[in-house]
C-alpha cells in the first residue's frame, strides 16, 4: 500500500533497546557488572512480552511489553532483527499484507506505517480499522460530526469509498467482502460491497424505515441474513430476512404474514439464539420467543417458597421459569417459505448436526435432582424437514466433550461407560468404535474419585471416515464404523502427551447453540501438534503428517507456546521461556531452519541475582510417582539451610518453566519470583488423590514431597511454610491440623467445613454445591448421609483443635465461588480455640483481587507473615498484637 499524506516514523535500529528497558538482548564486552539484589523498588522494571502477529510473508512480527504502569508499547520488527519500530500506547496492531502496519492510538488515531521506507500516516478519530485479506484495501470506521459513523475504503491510500451513517459491518470468511447497514436519518439500508482486486459497486439490498440488526453471512458467502427491527430488543415487529446474491432475491419472514408462524410467539432479535445460516444456504436458524410481557416490576418477594419436591432450586426455578420465556429454536426455509419450530419448552437444549438436516433436543432437568454439575439427559433427533423425532440416548452424560458431531452430518459421536460410540443417521445404528481397544479414554485410572472426564474428542477428518480422539498420551484416527484404529502419534513411549493445536480447526465453524461445534481437520495435511512432557513438564510443539509422522518444531527443555505460523510462508514465530530466562521470541524461516532469537525480554535480570528450578520426584504412600517444582534462591550458597514456602493446589509442578515477573500485584499474594529473591526455597508439590480422602491425600504427597527436600539438606526443616488458594485453601487448612511440620501457614478462599459447604447454594449457579463434594474437586464419591465419617474425616473444622501452625486466612466478602463464611467459620474456630491466627476480609472483593491496591496490601501482608515466622524478621504490629 502507498502511503499519502507522508510523515516520516523514525527508523528504529537495535538502539530501540534503550527506550524500553532491556528488550532487546546486547552484547557484553569486558568484565561482568558485579550482581545486585533485587528489590521491590525494582519491580517496575520488569515487564510481559506478548507475541502478536506475524506478516503474511513472515518479513516482519509484531508483539508487546506490557507494564503494570501501563505504559505499554507494540514493536514491530523485521524477520533478520535489524529493523525495529515502536508505538507507545499503542492497541489494535495489525498488518495489512507483507509491508503495511497499522495500530490505534489512545486519541483515537489509527499510525499506517509502510515498514519498508518508515513512511506513515495518521488518519484522526478512528473506532475501528480492517484491511482486506490481501492488504489492499483499508477499511477505516471513523466518528463524524453528528454523532454519526462514515466507512471510508482506501486503496493505495486513496479513497476510493464512503458510506455515511454506518451502524454495523461484518465481513465474509474469505475477508473480501462485507455486509454493512447504515441508518441516516429516519431512513435506513443494508447492502454488500466485494472487495477484491477490482472493487465491485455497492448493492443495495433493502432501503426501510427499520433498522438492521445481527448481519450475519452463509460461510461460503453466498447468501446473507438480517433482522429488520424498529428498535434493537425484540418487539413484534421484527422481521428476519434472506439475500441470495446470485439470485439477488430478497425473502422476508414476518410473525404477522407466516401462514404456520405459532400463535402469540414474536421473532426474537436477541444474541441469546443469534441467526445462523446452513452451510449449503437452504435454512436460516434464529430465536422466537413468548410475546406476553413481562412484569417490569422489580421488588422483593412476599414470600420465597422452597419446595423440597422442586426439581430446581428456587433461584434457578425463578431464573428459567420451566423455559417459559426463554427463546426457542426456528428454522426457516426462505425459497419455499416453510417455517418450523425446533426446541420447545419440554425441549430447550438444542444443537443441530454437521450439515444442519438434523437437530439434538433434551430437557436439562429430565433427571433432577442430580448433584452433578451437569447432569444426564435423554437425546432426540429431529428430522428438521418432516419434523419427526425419535430417541437417540437415554440417560446420556451432558458433558459438553462427551459428544461431537461430524462434518457431514452423517454421525453422532458420543462416550458412554467408557467408550466412545458412533451414531449412523441414516441407518439409524449405534457403533462402539473403541470397544476393541485397550486404552482407558478418561482420567478415571489417575483421578478415579472425581467427575468422569474424557481425555477429548478434538472433532474429526476433515472427511468425515475418522473421529479424532485422545487417550492420556496420544492422538487416535478411529473409523466412523470402529473397523480401523490408528494411533497418530507415540506418546505414550515417550511420555509426552500430544494434541492438535487449536488452529488446525480454524474460526469458521458454525455456532453450534447449546451443543458443540462441527470441528474437523484435514489428516492429509501437515498439522501443528502441541507437546507437553509429563517428567519435566517442557511444553511446545511438533508437526505430524501421514508420510512422516512426528517431527520437533520447537522442543526443549523449557515452556514453549503462542506459535504463530505466517499465511503464505513456511515462516513461524513462537515465544520460549524458563523459570531463570525471561520469555524470548523465536522465528523459524521453516520446519528445519535455525531457530533465532528475535526479542529478548527483561535483559535487566543480568543485573540482579536470580534463582533456579530444578524438577524433583518422589512416591506417595501408595508409591505413587509424583513430581515437584523446586525453586533455589537468589545468590544461593549450598552451605546455607534456607526457609521454605511450599504452594499447593492440585498439579502445580507443571509451571516449573513459567517465568515469573518480580511484582507486589498478585491475584493470591504469592510470587515465586520476590520469594526466591529475598532467600526463600519454593516447592510446588502434585498432589494425587484416594477416593473419599482429599484433605488425607493432599497431606500425604504433600508431606513427601516436603521430605524429600528436607532430604536434600536444603532446607531448614523447622522454617518451612504453606500456603494455597480456592481448593488449595482448603488443603492448607486441612494440612495443618494434621501435621506441624510447617512454621505458618497462608489460606486464601479456602473451605473450612466440608459439611457447610456442601449444604451451600452456589452464587453463580443457583444450584446446591453438593455436587463440588460427592463428584467433582473433593472427590468425596458419595453423599454425606452416605458416608458422613469420611466427610468429618476431611472437614478441617472438625481437627482444628489439633492446629500449632501460626494461620493467615483470606478472603473477599464478595466471594462469588467460596462463600467468605467459610473463613468466617474457620476463624471462629481458632479464635475459640485460642489458635494464632489472623483473617483478612477484603471489601467487595471476589474469589481474586482484581484491584491493584488490594493485590499489593495482600502481597506485602503474606510477605510479611512468613517474613516473620519464616525468618525471624521484625514484624508490623497486624502481626505481633495479641502474640507472644
Amino acid at each position: 500500500m502507498k502511503i499519502k499524506d507522508k510523515k516520516y516514523l523514525k527508523f528504529v535500529h537495535s538502539s530501540i533497546s534503550m527506550f524500553i528497558l532491556g528488550l532487546a538482548s546486547c552484547s557484553v564486552t569486558g568484565q561482568e557488572l558485579p550482581k545486585k539484589q533485587l528489590f521491590p523498588k525494582d519491580y517496575n522494571l520488569w515487564g510481559t512480552l506478548q507475541p502478536l502477529r506475524i506478516s503474511d510473508g513472515g518479513k516482519w512480527v509484531s508483539y508487546n511489553m506490557h507494564y503494570e504502569s501501563q505504559q505499554d508499547t507494540i514493536f514491530v520488527k523485521n524477520s533478520s532483527g535489524t529493523i525495529h519500530y515502536s508505538f507507545p500506547k499503542g492497541s489494535n496492531g495489525h498488518f495489512g499484507g507483507d509491508n503495511i502496519f497499522g495500530c490505534l492510538q489512545s486519541d483515537s488515531s489509527l499510525h499506517l506505517t509502510n515498514l519498508n521506507n518508515g513512511i506513515s500516516e495518521i488518519i484522526q478519530n478512528v473506532i475501528r480499522y480492517d484491511f482486506s485479506t490481501n492488504g489492499d484495501y483499508l477499511l477505516t470506521l471513523v466518528s463524524e460530526s453528528d454523532n454519526q459513523k462514515q466507512l471510508i475504503i482506501r486503496r493505495d491510500g486513496k479513497i476510493i469509498e464512503t458510506i455515511s451513517g454506518i451502524t454495523n459491518y461484518v465481513w465474509n470468511d474469505k475477508k473480501d467482502s462485507i455486509l454493512y447497514a447504515t441508518t441516516v436519518g429516519d431512513k435506513s439500508a443494508i447492502g454488500t460491497i466485494c472487495i477484491s482486486k477490482n472493487l465491485k459497486k455497492r448493492i443495495i439490498l433493502e432501503n426501510s424505515e427499520n433498522s438492521f440488526l445481527q448481519l450475519t453471512w452463509q460461510h461460503n458467502g453466498k447468501s446473507v441474513s438480517f433482522f429488520k427491527a424498529k428498535g434493537t430488543t425484540a418487539h413484534d415487529e421484527n422481521q428476519i430476512c434472506y439475500y441470495n446474491l446470485a439470485s439477488k432475491k430478497l425473502h422476508t419472514l414476518s410473525a404477522s404474514t407466516a401462514e404456520n408462524f405459532p400463535d402469540n410467539i414474536i421473532i426474537d432479535s436477541g444474541y441469546e439464539l443469534p441467526i445462523t445460516i446452513s452451510d449449503d444456504g437452504s435454512k436460516v436458524f434464529f430465536g422466537i420467543k413468548n410475546h406476553e410481557i413481562q412484569d417490569q416490576k422489580k421488588g422483593i418477594d412476599t414470600v420465597e417458597i422452597w419446595n423440597a419436591t422442586d426439581k430446581w432450586l428456587y433461584p434457578v426455578k425463578k431464573k428459567i421459569d420451566d423455559w417459559k420465556h426463554s427463546p426457542k429454536l426456528a428454522v426457516w426455509w426462505p425459497e419455499s417459505g416453510a417455517f418450523r419450530q425446533i426446541s420447545t419448552i419440554a425441549q430447550p437444549w438444542v444443537m443441530l448436526t454437521g450439515n444442519q438436516e438434523y437437530a439434538i433436543v433434551a430437557n436439562p432437568g429430565t433427571y433432577l435432582p442430580q448433584y452433578t454439575f451437569t447432569g444426564d439427559m435423554d437425546y432426540y433427533i429431529i428430522n428438521l424437514k418432516n419434523g419427526k423425532q425419535e430417541l437417540l440416548l437415554k440417560k446420556q452424560s451432558s458433558e459438553s466433550m462427551h459428544m461431537g458431531i461430524s462434518p457431514d452430518g452423517r454421525y453422532i459421536n458420543y462416550y458412554r461407560e467408557g467408550d466412545w460410540w458412533v451414531y449412523d443417521i441414516a441407518r439409524k445404528n449405534h457403533t462402539n468404535i473403541t470397544q476393541k481397544l485397550r486404552n482407558t479414554w478418561d482420567t478415571t485410572d489417575n483421578d478415579s474419585a472425581n467427575a468422569v472426564m474424557v481425555y477429548g474428542n478434538p472433532g474429526w477428518s476433515k472427511d468425515s471416515k475418522n473421529v479424532l480422539l485422545y487417550d492420556a498420551f496420544d492422538l487416535w484416527a478411529i473409523s466412523s464404523d470402529g473397523s480401523v484404529s490408528k494411533r497418530l502419534t507415540d506418546g505414550r513411549q515417550r511420555n509426552i502427551r500430544f494434541t492438535i493445536d487449536a488452529s488446525e480447526f480454524g474460526n469458521n465453524v458454525l455456532g453450534n447453540y447449546s451443543g458443540r461445534s462441527a470441528s474437523s481437520c484435514d489428516l492429509s495435511a501437515k498439522l501443528l501438534i502441541e507437546a507437553f512432557d509429563f517428567y519435566g513438564c517442557s511444553t511446545g510443539y511438533f508437526s505430524w503428517s501421514t508420510p512422516t509422522g512426528l517431527h520437533p518444531l520447537a522442543f526443549n527443555d523449557s515452556s514453549i507456546d503462542k506459535l504463530i505460523k505466517a499465511r503464505n510462508s513456511q515462516s513461524f514465530v513462537y515465544q520460549e521461556q524458563t523459570y531463570d530466562r525471561s520469555p524470548k521470541m523465536v522465528i523459524k524461516t521453516s520446519e528445519k531452519a535455525r531457530a533465532t532469537t528475535l526479542v529478548e525480554s527483561n535483559t535487566q535480570q543480568k543485573n540482579y541475582y536470580w534463582g533456579k528450578a530444578e524438577m524433583i520426584h518422589y512416591t506417595n504412600s501408595f508409591n505413587k510417582p509424583l513430581n515437584g517444582a523446586l525453586f533455589y534462591p537468589a545468590n544461593y550458597d549450598p552451605k546455607i539451610k534456607y526457609p521454605m514456602v511450599v504452594y499447593i493446589y492440585e498439579k502445580v509442578s507443571r509451571n516449573i518453566h513459567s517465568y515469573v515477573n518480580p511484582s507486589l500485584q498478585n491475584v493470591t499474594g504469592f510470587n515465586i519470583t520476590n520469594l526466591t529473591t529475598k532467600g526463600y526455597l519454593v516447592l510446588l508439590p502434585d498432589i494425587t488423590y484416594e477416593s473419599i480422602n482429599p484433605g488425607l491425600s493432599a497431606t500425604d504427597c504433600v508431606s513427601a514431597a516436603v521430605k524429600t527436600v528436607v532430604d536434600k539438606g536444603l532446607v531448614d526443616p523447622k522454617k518451612i511454610g504453606l500456603a494455597g488458594h480456592s481448593f488449595g485453601g482448603y488443603e492448607t487448612n486441612f494440612i495443618i491440623t494434621q501435621t506441624d511440620i510447617f512454621a505458618a501457614a497462608v489460606s486464601g478462599s479456602g473451605v473450612s467445613d466440608i459439611i457447610s459447604a456442601y449444604f451451600s447454594v452456589g452464587p453463580i449457579t443457583g444450584i446446591a454445591d453438593i455436587w463440588r463434594y460427592e463428584n467433582q474437586q473433593f472427590r468425596m464419591g458419595k453423599s454425606f448421609y452416605d458416608n458422613q465419617e469420611a466427610y468429618y474425616r476431611n472437614s478441617p473444622i472438625v481437627h482444628a483443635a489439633k492446629i500449632t501452625t501460626p494461620l493467615l486466612s483470606w478472603t473477599g466478602n464478595k466471594d462469588k465461588i467460596i462463600r467468605w463464611e467459610q473463613s468466617m467459620e474457620f476463624y471462629l474456630a481458632l479464635s475459640r480455640l485460642q489458635k494464632k491466627h489472623i483473617m483478612l476480609v477484603y471489601p467487595e472483593m471476589d474469589h481474586v483481587p482484581s484491584d491493584p491496591l488490594q493485590q499489593t496490601d495482600l502481597t506485602k501482608r503474606v510477605e510479611q507473615w512468613f517474613d516473620f515466622f519464616l525468618k525471624n524478621e521484625p514484624a508490623s504490629s497486624w502481626i505481633t498484637e495479641g502474640f507472644d
